[in-house]
C-alpha cells in the first residue's frame, strides 16, 4: 500500500526519495514500538505537558466542533486522533504516509481505523471532511505548498496546522543567518509563517485566518521525565518557557510555533466568541473581480 501511495506522487524531482526515507524510517521505529508508545501515552511527562500546552488553545477555539468530521494528517502514530478522542472530539480519522505504525497503534485499542495517505496526494473527494489538521508533520513534506493546498480541497471548513514558525518572515524577524535544517528522516524542516498563510487564502479568495504564536523548545535530555513540581528539570523548562513567552509578548523575542485556522467558511458562520486575545483573527475583504457566493 505504502509504495502504491508512493507511485501515485511520482514526478521529476526527488520528492520520493523523501517519501521513502520517512518509510523507512518508520520501519526503523517499529523495533522500539512498545517504547514509543508508551512514552506517547504517558502523561505524566515533560513532553506530554508541551504537546498538550500547545494543543490547549485549538481543542478551545474549536470546542463546538466535536460532533464534526476530522482527518489527521502525517499523523504517524495515530496519537493526534487519539489525543483529540479523549477530548471529546468524535469522528476522527488518521492518516500517514505509511500504515506501520497506525497499525500498531490500532492493534493497541488507539484508533479504530486509519487511512495511509501521502499529504501531497490525497486520495479523498473534495470537502470530505469538515476539518483537516496537520500538527508537527508540515515541515517534514519534501513539497509542503501543495500538502497544504491537498488539505484545503479535502476540507468543507478549515485547515488546522500547528506547526515550527520561520524565524526570518513576519515581525520580529530574526537578524542573521539561519542555516538549512534538516532531520534524521531526511526532510528539510519546512518552517510557516502569517504571511505565507495570507498570501494562500487571498490566492483562494478565503476570507479568515487565525493565527496565535507560542513559544516551545524541545529538549530531548528532559523529555521523559516527570512533570511535577518536585522535578526541578521540570520546574526548571518550565520557568524557562514562560520567560520566553514575556519575552515574546515584548518583541524580543519571536514565537517558536505558530498555530493557524485557514477557514473556508464565510466569516458569519466562524464562532469568534471562542478565540481568546491571544489569537490574531484577520478577514479579508475578497477578490473583487469574482462573483460573491
Amino acid at each position: 500500500m505504502t509504495e502504491e501511495v508512493i507511485e501515485k506522487t511520482r514526478a521529476n524531482g526527488h520528492q520520493e526519495q523523501v517519501y521513502q526515507a520517512h518509510v523507512n524510517y518508520d520501519q526503523a521505529s517499529l523495533a522500539q514500538a512498545d517504547e514509543t508508545f508508551n512514552h506517547r501515552l504517558n502523561s505524566e511527562t515533560i513532553d506530554w505537558w508541551r504537546h498538550q500546552r500547545l494543543w490547549e488553545p485549538v481543542f478551545k477555539c474549536l470546542s463546538h466542533t466535536k460532533e464534526n468530521s476530522w482527518l489527521t494528517v502525517g499523523d504517524t502514530y495515530g496519537s493526534d486522533a487519539f489525543q483529540m478522542q479523549r477530548e471529546g472530539f468524535k469522528h476522527v480519522l488518521p492518516s500517514s504516509i505509511d500504515s506501520l505504525m497506525l497499525e500498531q497503534a490500532k492493534q493497541r485499542g488507539l484508533i479504530d481505523a486509519y487511512s495511509v495517505q501521502n499529504a501531497e496526494a490525497i486520495t479523498f473527494e473534495d470537502n470530505s471532511f469538515d476539518y483537516v489538521l496537520c500538527r508537527e508533520a508540515y515541515h517534514h513534506f519534501p513539497r509542503p505548498m501543495i500538502a497544504l493546498y491537498e488539505m484545503l480541497r479535502v476540507a468543507k471548513k478549515a485547515v488546522v496546522l500547528i506547526e515550527p514558525q520561520d524565524p526570518l518572515i513576519d515581525h520580529p524577524a530574526y537578524i542573521g543567518s539561519v542555516p538549512a535544517g534538516y532531520e534524521a528522516s531526511a526532510n528539510y524542516v519546512y518552517t510557516v509563517s502569517r504571511r505565507e498563510l495570507t498570501k494562500v487564502a487571498l490566492g483562494l479568495n478565503l476570507h479568515v485566518l487565525a493565527c496565535r504564536g507560542m513559544y516551545d523548545t524541545y529538549q530531548d535530555d528532559i523529555a521523559r521525565s516527570q512533570a511535577r513540581e518536585d522535578n526541578p528539570a521540570f520546574v526548571k523548562y518550565r520557568e524557562e518557557i514562560e520567560r520566553c513567552e514575556q519575552e515574546c509578548s515584548q518583541n524580543l523575542r519571536k514565537h517558536s510555533y505558530l498555530l493557524s485556522i485557514i477557514y473556508k467558511e464565510r466569516p458569519a458562520d466562524i464562532r469568534l466568541e471562542y478565540f481568546s486575545n491571544d489569537w490574531s483573527v484577520t478577514f479579508f475583504p475578497g477578490n473583487p473581480y469574482l462573483p460573491t457566493v
